[in-house]
């Protein structure tokens, strides 16, 4: 059934793909609808997907379904994409990829972020040692607007290490202030995060 209608879903898009190219000509409310209208044809193969459309310099048009970070989603894009059909306009994508271009500069809810200006630590459980966490430092931190902080670093992480790998790799994210002195081996810059990652899961294979 499910086959079914990931076919359906493909068919409907090949039908319709042409609507979707060079989204930069059409106005807000154009999009919008456009958007509005593929998200409506997805929900009849899967409600916890939703589809994205990333406006690229070089005007490549991708399409992205996205889970929205729901790990019991993840197989169903996948599933999906592996059976996209073959469309030389666009590169199909399942899960937001992670992004190399740094530095990586996002606004939410009022905060300027540059990968670049972000720091993280490592953070080690006794009890659970096979989860990973991190501590997300800012040098203009505050504490009154904490949920804020926390869900834009959220938004960074996810952005640097994609959809997939950051609800899996990063199991605890807290968010704090950086301290004016501090050493650069036990808090390191945030665009390191993907490397630092690999190396950790390396060690712990090998304990």
């Amino acid at each position: 059934m499910r086959a079914l209608e990931a076919y359906r879903f493909w068919a409907w898009f090949s039908d319709n793909h042409s609507r979707y190219l060079q989204p930069r000509q059409l106005d807000s409310k154009a999009i919008e609808l456009l958007c509005v209208e593929l998200n409506m044809e997805l929900e009849k193969y899967c409600a916890g997907l939703s589809a994205e459309f990333p406006l690229h310099e070089n005007g490549e048009n991708e399409l992205i379904i996205t889970a929205s970070g729901y790990e019991q989603y993840f197989d169903r894009a996948e599933d999906l994409v592996f059976m996209a059909p073959k469309l030389k306009e666009w590169n199909i994508t399942a899960l937001r990829p992670s992004q190399w271009d740094f530095p990586i500069t996002l606004e939410y809810e009022g905060l300027h972020l540059s990968s670049d200006q972000l720091w993280f630590a490592p953070l080690e459980s006794r009890e659970e040692p096979h989860l990973f966490g991190i501590e997300v430092y800012f040098k203009d931190y505050d504490p009154t607007k904490e949920n804020v902080y926390f869900a834009a670093a959220s938004k960074m992480i996810d952005t640097i290490l994609g959809e997939k790998a950051s609800t899996l790799d990063v199991q605890y994210l807290q968010v704090g202030q950086l301290p004016e002195k501090y050493n650069a081996y036990t808090i390191l810059e945030l665009e390191d995060l993907t490397a630092y990652i690999e190396m950790w899961k390396e060690q712990v294979m090998m304990n």
